[in-house]
Formats: C-alpha cells, structure tokens, sequence
C-alpha cells in the first residue's frame, strides 16, 4: 500500500475499535464513511453514513468490519474487487465480447451507487450494441452524478441523430457547447444537428451565392457571421428578382436559426423586399452579442 492507503487503513482501524466499543456511537459511523470517501468508495462510504441514522444488525456490522479489515491488512477486499471488474470487463471488451462487458460493469455501476464513469461505460456499450434507448438512459444517468462531461453530452447528440431526433439532438449538443464552447466534435454535431432538422433554415440561405447571384457579383459574397454593411448592400431588387427570392424564401418554413450572427441587418433588409416568411421564429445560436442581436430582432 502506499502512504495514503496506510494512513486510511491506519484510520479506519482505529475507527473500527471504537465502534466494536460503542456500536451505538452515530459520530463513528460518520468518521468511517469520511475515510471510505477520501479513498473513493462511495457506495460503502453511504453505507455507513445510512448507519449513523439507523444503527445495523450486529450481523451486517460484523461483516462490514471484518471486509474493511481485510483493507486495512492489504488483501484484496470487496472495495478492491472494483479494480478488478474493470480489468476483467477491458479484456472481455478487447476479445470482442460485447454483451458480457457489458454486463459486468452494469452490475458494478448499480454496486457503487452509479458513478458516471462506469454509467458512461456501458452507455457506450449499449451503444455498440445497437440499443440507443439504453445507450442514452446510461449515458444521462452519469450526467446526472456530473453534468460537466461535454463529450458525453455529444455522444448523446449522435445518438438522437442517428434516430432521426433532429429538435433533441439541437438541444443536446447546445448543453455540451456550454461547457466546451468550441469543442471541434460539439460543432460539427451542432452543424449536422441543424442541417438534418427539416424544420430549420440557415439565415445563410439568404446571402448563398447561388440565391443571390446579382447580388454577390456587384458587391463580393456575404458571409453568415459578419454584419450586413448597409452603405454596401442595402440594395432595393429588381422586381423579377424580389419576385423569384419571395417565391424561395417564403415557401420555406417559418423557423429559422441565425448561427454566429452578431447583428440582424440582412434579416431587416429582406423584410424591407417582403422576403421573410409569416410568424418568422429565429434561433439564435452562438452570436457574439445574443443581446444586441435580440434587439434588432425586436425590429421584424
């Protein structure tokens, strides 16, 4: 052991004496479940903790004092068998067998009160294993002992994806982006999210090169995430093609997303040239100035 293993067992020891002495002693029972979490064992150290409130069985103490003696003496106990699971899962896992990884660490999570590492563990699994429904209630089962784990926020964001949730999925990865902004795999999904969904549209769609050709040719090709510069662009179209955008742009659905927008100018010039949709709703994700950007938006 090293010295912060002698030092608990040393502890726990000593702990385990005065409840042998005064099993009644609730402060006891909390002193030992403090020395379990230091080391990290937390469905024992709960264990314990439960028994300050109601004292256990003289059976169950005796078995719970004799396995924490086998800690403190350095055998292999019942908290260090979780060690040894997880090798035995890894190796089942590299042999190719699946569902009895799978398996076992499922068992072990529910032994250990859940911890989101295992949770993520057969979540990805389950995964693997073709079953999304389990695959996501795991992997959220582990979000919720630890909400700051953006790539499993994003493995969920697969997940919908690959069952068509497009709406969800958009949710999902902007939960993961909160705690990794620019996280390379969290963007793609978000652009791959927002592609699919059918109920969305790009406020690209209204400055793409292939939409507004006249426009692009006189005045360079707009780009998403910069203002729209009115003394540039603040154009009045010709009737033929206000005509053809209205026909594009208001067939579209009424729900659109304005991705690094800083500013709501192209949306005020099309409506100025009566191209938006009815009850237009906007999305807005990622902008430099949401606030500033809401604002404007106030203006449709």
């Amino acid at each position: 052991m090293n010295d912060v293993s002698r030092a608990t067992a040393s502890g726990i020891e000593d702990l385990l004496l005065a409840v042998e002495l005064d099993p009644s002693c609730p402060e006891t029972y909390e002193a030992i479940s403090d020395q379990l979490m230091v080391k990290g064992y937390g469905a024992e150290a709960a264990r314990w903790r439960s028994w300050s409130l109601l004292q256990p069985s003289n059976s169950n103490l005796n078995q719970a004092i004799a396995e924490l003696r086998e800690l403190s003496l350095g055998r292999p106990s019942l908290l260090d068998k979780t060690e040894q699971i997880l090798d035995q899962a890894q190796q089942l896992y590299r042999q190719g067998f699946l569902q009895q990884a799978k398996d076992l660490l499922e068992s072990l999570a529910f032994t250990n009160s859940l911890p989101a590492a295992i949770c993520n563990r057969v979540g990805m699994l389950e995964a693997q294993l073709g079953d999304h429904w389990r695959a996501e209630s795991w992997y959220r089962t582990g979000l919720l002992q630890q909400a700051a784990q953006p790539q499993v926020w994003f493995a969920i964001t697969r997940l919908l994806l690959n069952q068509s949730s497009w709406d969800e999925a958009i949710e999902t990865v902007e939960q993961g982006l909160i705690f990794s902004p620019k996280h390379p795999w969290g963007l793609k999904l978000r652009m791959q999210a927002l592609q699919l969904s059918k109920g969305w549209r790009t406020l690209a769609l209204l400055d793409s090169k292939n939409e507004l050709p006249q426009l692009d040719q006189r005045h360079g090709p707009l780009t998403a995430g910069r203002s729209f510069q009115r003394h540039k662009t603040w154009l009045q179209l010709d009737l033929q093609e206000k005509l053809r955008l209205r026909h594009l742009l208001i067939n579209q659905p009424a729900c659109w997303w304005a991705l690094n927008f800083r500013q709501a100018d192209l949306l005020l010039w099309a409506k100025e040239q009566e191209l938006l949709p009815k009850n237009l709703s906007i999305k807005i994700i990622a902008s430099p100035d949401p606030l500033g950007l809401h604002s404007d938006l106030n203006k449709l």
